[in-house]
Formats: structure tokens, sequence, C-alpha cells
């Protein structure tokens, strides 16, 4: 018996099927053919008997598992005790199976990522599924684009559940995205990749940080503002350093992607953490961070200012102003009386005077002639 021209040979897959076309053995009538698919992971084998006499035959093993090693082999068989003749013909994957039930299908969506304490916080595209999401597949292919885009792959073992994509690395940042999947399996150098399918269309992604340029003034900080990408509306918080809470917020639409906002009211000489996000179709940039320090004002009066004049000098003390706004240099201490209505003046440094309470000797003016 003449075994199969191996040359004659062609198949193809699906995810449950493979089908084998190849030219009929050279020995002639009397024989008849059989396909083998012999199973890579436990050995089971699918058997499919071909009697047509035509020159070009054709079986098919079905009912195989997804995403699954087979090796093929055709036999050549006849009746009266020939030995028969086998063909090694090649060996295919079957293609994996993405789950049709729309609970089990990968998602897609925009999201935040925090990799480390070390690094920063980062917008992505946040790629996840279940182990109930393919059969057979050890990847999973996605292919991520847009209008203005091209395609973009990636590819994510199967078993890992989520793959970020991040959007700088991407430069998919406000764009509408449409998001397809495709299950991969990769078994023994053999690659075959199953069907795909869209998982999100018009997936609105976030815009990015704006960049800022504050100027300071004494009770407000400017703040000048750029879109690095589309956004419709940007805002610009102050968060003093000893809260949370905003102290400031304002917002404003770009024009040609600039617009300027004053936060106001502020404290003088105080330190401001200021947030800056873009906005664009409800969905918010991650917070470009800058800090700043308000310009020093006029303090407030000194407290509890007393004189005692119960000897021959004057006594005056003070406390420090409960609003010192800036940094308090020297105090200025002026007197005189009804008869020498200019009186005198002199100024006492920060530093000499104590903490909480000075006390300062105040000479009476010289008397006349």
């Amino acid at each position: 018996l003449y075994s199969v021209n191996p040359n004659s040979v062609s198949y193809s897959a699906n995810e449950s099927a493979i089908s084998v076309t190849w030219d009929a053995s050279a020995t002639g009538a009397g024989v008849h053919h059989q396909l083998r698919c012999v199973s890579g992971s436990d050995g089971s084998v699918v058997i499919r008997n071909v009697t047509s006499p035509e020159q070009r035959l054709s079986a098919t093993c079905d009912s195989l598992q997804s995403g699954s090693k087979f090796s093929l082999q055709i036999v050549v068989l006849k009746v009266g005790g020939f030995k028969p003749a086998l063909a090694e013909v090649g060996q295919l994957l079957t293609w994996p199976l993405l789950i049709a039930d729309p609970a089990s299908r990968p998602s897609a969506a925009a999201a935040v990522s925090h990799p480390s304490e070390s690094l920063p916080a980062e917008a992505v595209l946040l790629l996840n599924w279940t182990s109930s999401a393919a059969a057979g597949a050890d990847l999973l292919r996605f292919r991520v684009s847009s209008a203005s885009k091209p395609d973009l792959l990636r590819e994510a073992a199967f078993n890992s559940m989520r793959l970020l994509l991040s959007l700088a690395e991407t430069e998919l940042l406000s764009l509408k995205l449409t998001v397809a999947v495709a299950a991969v399996a990769n078994k023994s150098g053999l690659r075959q990749e199953g069907s795909e399918i869209v998982i999100a269309e018009q997936l609105q992604m976030p815009p990015g940080r704006p960049s800022v340029s504050l100027l300071p003034d004494r009770r407000a900080v400017e703040v000048s503002l750029t879109a690095s990408s589309g956004s419709e509306l940007l805002t610009a918080a102050a968060h003093a350093d000893s809260g949370s809470f905003a102290a400031a917020t304002n917002s404003c639409r770009p024009d040609s992607g600039r617009c300027t906002v004053a936060l106001q009211p502020l404290r003088p000489f105080t330190n401001y953490s200021v947030e800056a996000v873009a906005e664009l179709s409800g969905l918010a940039s991650l917070p470009q961070r800058s800090e700043v320090r308000t310009l020093e004002d006029a303090p407030s009066q000194p407290q509890s200012v007393r004189l005692d004049d119960a000897s021959s000098q004057l006594l005056c003390d003070w406390r420090a102003p409960s609003e010192p706004n800036g940094v308090i240099r020297n105090y200025s201490v002026a007197w005189g009386s009804l008869s020498f209505p200019d009186g005198a003046e002199i100024r006492v440094g920060a530093k000499e005077a104590a903490a909480d309470t000075t006390r300062l000797p105040l000479e009476p003016p010289p008397l006349p002639g």
C-alpha cells in the first residue's frame, strides 16, 4: 500500500473541528482512507473513515476541545491482510473560544492605576476578564483603535485576569475608543487566534492633566491653565497645608486650550497646594499638583496692650497679633502727653520681644527748658 503524499494535504480549523483535504493514495482501487485526529493533551483519537472513490478526498474531525493541539494522521487501509500505510501529515490547534455570554466577556473601562507607593497614579485603559471568559485560551489579544489613531495591539496571559494600558504610552487620552478582543492559543510552538469580538465602542477616555502657572498675591493666587489634550472644563482648587478641604475653587472653559482663574479669598503668607484637573464628558483627568505661598500682608493689631504707670516709668506690654500675615520683624511703640503731643517713638525687634508678652519701660518725655 502506498501512503498519501503529505505535500497534497491541506487543513483548516475552527473552535471545535479540523477539516483535512488530500489526494487519494496511488495504490488504486480497493482501498479506503482514515483520518485520525490525535489529542496532544490526553492522547484520545477521533477517527473519520472515507470510502469515496474520488481522487481528492476530505474529512472533518468535529466535537474537538477548543484551543487544543492535535496531530493529524491519514491511514490507507485495504482488506486482505495488507499492512496499513500511515502518514503523519501535520499538527494543528483548534481555535480558542470566547464565551458568547455577555456576562463572561472581557470588559474595558477608564481607570486610575497606583503602580506603587513610589510611583504616581496614572490614567489607564483597564481591561478585565474572568476565568470563564474563554475556553482553550493561553493569551488574549486586545485591539484598541479610534478614528484618529491606528490600531494598537496588546496581549496578556489569560490567567492574569487584568491588563492595564497606560494612556501616556498609547496616546489615547481624550479619544473615543473601540476595543476588540480575540482569544489566542499558543502551545508547542503553534499559535491559533479565535474570532474577534468588540467589547466596547465609543468608549470615552479622560483628558490629560492640564499644565499650570501660578502667580501669588497677598490674598489670592492667579492660576493660568493650559489643556494638554481635549477638554471642556478646567478647574483649580487651593488646599491649605493643614487641611484637606478646598480653601477656594474656580473653573473656566478653555479658549484655544487656555484660560485663567483666580483662587480667593486666601490667607496671606500661607502655603497652599493647588490641584488642577481637566474634564471631558463628565470624566476628570488626574490632578496636576503645584505648591505656592501667598505674599505677606499687614498684620492685625497687637493683642492685650496694657500700660502700667506705677513707677517713674511707663511699662507697656502686649501680645503678638492673632494674624501675623507674614514674619513680624519689629514693633513700633509711640507715646506722648497733652503737654508734649509729639511724644517719642521707639522700635523693638521681634526677637527682642518676649514670645507671649513684652514689657517695655518707657522713659517720660523730657521737661521743657
